[in-house]
């Protein structure tokens, strides 16, 4: 019998975990409401505090489900070679942050 650790490292988008990418996806743009509504609440003429109570009703789901879906996906990135998983990682972070940095 294979063992889990002979599986392929690479995941096809028709093999893709919908449901996760809507879980990830949707605790994304939870974290984005948070941060916009940081941000306006106190600076915006006529806020409203509604997106301030929904943020405090999620806050204990947002990050968490951020970290639980990282953890789902750790052992198919561990069983990478170390070389395609930091060109992954360069290539995911590096380049976004990069682009973040030059345009300050």
């Amino acid at each position: 019998m294979a063992s889990t650790l002979s599986a392929p490292t690479q995941i096809s988008a028709k093999k893709r975990m919908q449901w996760m990418d809507v879980m990830r996806g949707a605790a994304v743009l939870l974290v984005i409401l948070f941060h916009t509504e940081s941000q306006i609440s106190g600076n915006l003429p006529g806020y409203e505090p509604i997106f301030a109570i929904f943020n405090d009703a999620v806050a204990p789901f947002r990050m968490p489900t951020l970290m639980l879906m990282s953890g789902m996906l750790l052992p198919r990135s561990l069983r990478k070679p170390v070389g395609a998983y930091l060109r992954g990682k360069l290539f995911v972070i590096g380049w976004p942050y990069l682009l973040g940095r030059l345009s300050c």
